[in-house]
């Protein structure tokens, strides 16, 4: 599919011969205009999961940094655990908006199950 998106763009393939003329041109890096033109063409480079993992990488990062900058000391150690479930979590939820599948789902449904039904409740912890 890339190979695609770049004939459309690129009609030319750029000659990379360390004998040719040009040899002292830098060539600067192109992969990200490439993605950025891909996804304004409405044409997706990454599958539904990696775009989860990129987009939950982006949001957890935003989120932590915005609260360091509230004093929030998150670069601790004591909170490594806290966070890697935040993320396993955050990173369900997203996996679910992209209909894709993640263990945490099925814990999450059981968690919220058990705290609309108290008299019911039993947590499975089996995921």
């Amino acid at each position: 599919m890339i190979d695609q998106f770049l004939e459309k763009h690129f009609l030319t393939q750029p000659s990379h011969d360390i004998n040719n003329s040009m040899s002292n041109v830098i060539e600067f890096p192109i992969d990200r205009r490439i993605e950025q033109m891909a996804i304004e063409d409405g044409f997706n480079i990454y599958d539904k999961v990696e775009t989860a993992e990129l987009d939950t990488d982006q949001y957890l990062s935003e989120m932590l940094s915005s609260m360091f900058n509230n004093d929030y000391r998150v670069d601790d150690d004591d909170y490594v655990y806290d966070i890697s479930f935040l993320y396993e979590t955050l990173k369900s939820f997203i996996y679910k908006m992209n209909d894709c599948h993640h263990p945490i789902q099925h814990f999450a449904k059981n968690l919220y199950w058990d705290a609309v039904h108290p008299d019911t409740a039993q947590l499975e912890f089996d995921f």
